[in-house]
């Protein structure tokens, strides 16, 4: 278990069953086997995932329980990063303003254009955060335009300032490239020496 649901068990699809076991006397090993699945989606595919049983004996009167009464044991999803399991991924990142200049009371919202690769092994839970200058506001991204991939763009509060967050995926994979467009209302240009700066 983690504490997001990663994993359910197959004939209840639930997280967890209750059983009870006999064991004879003198008896061999007794098993029980259970068949988990992983959800379709799930953002953490990097922590391990905990197996625990709690057990107790059902008739106490003629037995007694020595030692802990919980068992815990653990997996990890295969990531494809190699024998040891470990991704060491590589990003290259550009940004390039496609709409020059910015001119004061222009109400098309300018252009952002992101460039993406992974020049390493897959990175898990990649994520773009862009913060805006003031007066800056994000509108979306492009979704008509050909050879631009469609992010999954959003924003959130950090630190009193807005930035937007764009999912660049889960993984990004080795040797994958991404060119994306986002949009920007601008605003307070007045206020603005030469230029403005994102971050």
């Amino acid at each position: 278990q983690s504490m997001a649901r990663r994993t359910l068990l197959l004939d209840s699809n639930q997280p967890y069953a209750y059983f009870h076991l006999s064991v004879e006397r003198n008896s061999a090993d007794v098993c029980k086997n259970f068949t988990a699945y992983l959800l379709p989606e799930f953002k953490d595919k990097l922590s391990p995932i905990f197996i625990s049983v709690n057990y107790s004996l059902a008739n106490s009167k003629d037995a007694v329980l020595h030692g802990q009464s919980v068992a815990v044991g653990q997996t990890r999803i295969i990531l494809n990063c190699g024998q040891d399991n470990i991704c060491i991924p590589d990003l290259r990142l550009k940004a390039v303003a496609s709409t020059q200049p910015i001119l004061i009371g222009d109400e098309n919202p300018a252009l952002l254009i992101i460039e993406a690769e992974n020049q390493g092994e897959g990175a898990y839970e990649t994520e773009l955060y862009i913060s805006p200058p003031a007066h800056t506001h994000y509108q979306g991204v492009v979704s008509n335009q050909e050879n631009f991939t469609h992010l999954v763009c959003g924003q959130k509060k950090e630190n009193g300032s807005v930035i937007v967050v764009c999912d660049l995926g889960n993984p990004m994979e080795a040797g994958h490239q991404l060119k994306a467009g986002l949009y920007f209302s601008m605003g307070g240009l007045e206020q603005v020496e030469d230029h403005i700066t994102f971050q």
